[in-house]
């Protein structure tokens, strides 16, 4: 479906799919690699780049919210071998642009709120907003950015910073297809009835506590989601902030029915910088088990990521083997 609004840009064939055009930053990235390479290839190469670029991310987010370099280096290396990355981060769709936007907004949600300034929040909302044109998981993001600045008392710069909805506000009026129409369609009447196929339309089969759990699990990997435990047990600072980030992504993720480990990327910004602190305690400041426990975890994500590739239908991966991620 992407490859078809790559085409249209292009002028190659008429667009079939409007409301995608809402996700059309890679889709447009991949445009002029298209000529040069097939669009499989252009695609991977621009979410390769993303994909190493949302690890450069994690790593400022965290260092700008713990100022430890370590924590920092942790909770990047935590972030790009989950299981979601690996499987999703540098393949032909919108995934690797999305979370490395997610995590830019934050960041400059917190730097705004050091610096202050109308212009500057103008300027940093609309980046937000060029980051929304990736994936719709950067919502989470701007939420916590206003909600950020409102707590600050910076109204000013919070409402300047809703100039994010001017990028995906201008696309919508040149394709006749909105944001709200969007979410009406694909997030409300998209969910419920999915929900309805499944036999989720209901508070418990909706919720579901142990599918989310478990996707939980998956998505962020066993030992990010007890780094992240241990920290709130263990950390009496920073838990407003943590949960002014949290509160967003936590509402996106229960805003669709349970369907899979990618929901949880709506919450990996709010999640792994305090997985790496969480990390940290659990290693007790050991390099070796920090390394120990990294490379432990990214062996069992890069199976789970293996057993996924080769049973999944409408993936294909690169190389020789059937099943190798290019992560």
């Amino acid at each position: 479906m992407y490859f078809n609004v790559t085409r249209f840009f292009l002028g190659r064939e008429p667009l079939y799919y409007r409301h995608l055009t809402l996700r059309l930053l890679v889709p447009l990235l991949a445009a002029p690699l298209s000529t040069v390479v097939d669009l499989p290839h252009a695609y991977g190469v621009v979410n390769t780049v993303f994909y190493v670029m949302a690890g450069l991310m994690c790593y400022l987010l965290t260092l700008k919210v713990t100022s430890s370099t370590k924590a920092a280096l942790c909770s990047s290396v935590l972030l790009v071998t989950s299981f979601p990355m690996i499987i999703y981060g540098a393949t032909a769709s919108k995934e690797g642009g999305g979370v490395f936007f997610q995590f830019l907004t934050a960041l400059l949600a917190l730097r705004l709120v050091e610096e202050g300034g109308l212009r500057r929040a103008l300027l940093y909302g609309l980046i937000a907003g060029v980051g929304l044109l990736s994936w719709e998981i950067v919502l989470p993001a701007i939420a916590f950015g206003f909600l950020l600045l409102a707590s600050r008392r910076m109204f000013r710069e919070a409402f300047a910073w809703l100039a994010s909805l001017i990028p995906p506000l201008i696309v919508g009026l040149a394709f006749n297809y909105s944001l709200l129409d969007w979410c009406m369609e694909a997030n409300v009447r998209g969910s419920l009835s999915y929900a309805q196929g499944m036999g989720m339309l209901s508070l418990e089969g909706w919720l579901n506590p142990w599918l989310r759990l478990k996707y939980l699990a998956e998505g962020l990997s066993p030992l990010a989601c007890a780094a992240v435990a241990l920290w709130l047990m263990k950390r009496r600072g920073q838990k407003r902030l943590f949960a002014l980030m949290f509160l967003p992504g936590l509402a996106a993720f229960l805003a669709w029915p349970p369907l899979g480990v990618r929901q949880t990327m709506t919450m990996f910004y709010a999640l792994y910088w305090p997985a790496g602190l969480g990390l940290m305690r659990a290693s007790r400041g050991g390099r070796w088990i920090e390394a120990a426990l990294l490379a432990l975890n990214a062996i069992f994500n890069n199976f789970l990521a293996y057993r996924w590739y080769v049973s999944c239908p409408y993936v294909e991966t690169l190389g020789p083997w059937r099943g190798l991620s290019i992560p």
